[in-house]
């Protein structure tokens, strides 16, 4: 599951307005069972100077997590002046997530 553009009506794109923005990452399902060791998140937002890193969220719980799915729960909360170029990343760019793993992990898990 991946963010969305959520807007009310007071967030008119003006010029010079500020923005508030919240990127929720919740799961990534469907992935490979085998290769769901040390998995994370990485996405870069259009005014961020880094790469925000997402590592999965771990629940307390007793059932065991389902099989190719990795939840996340995360949620990072941004402002932006609305000019010019953001107007440009939001009509023609789009938030990248990347889902990444180690699968050299999961043959040292093996292995021991």
């Amino acid at each position: 599951d991946g963010a969305m553009w959520e807007t009310t009506p007071e967030d008119e794109l003006h010029l010079g307005n500020k923005l508030s923005i919240e990127i929720t990452i919740q799961d990534a399902t469907g992935l490979p069972p085998a290769l769901c060791h040390f998995v994370f998140c990485q996405y870069l937002f259009f005014n961020e100077d880094q790469e925000v890193i997402v590592p999965p969220f771990r629940e307390a719980s007793a059932k065991p997590p389902q099989p190719g799915k990795i939840s996340f729960q995360h949620a990072h909360n941004t402002q932006v002046t609305i000019n010019e170029d953001f107007l440009q990343y939001i009509m023609s760019d789009c938030l990248s997530v990347e889902v990444c793993g180690d699968p050299k992990l999961q043959l040292r898990d093996n292995q021991t």
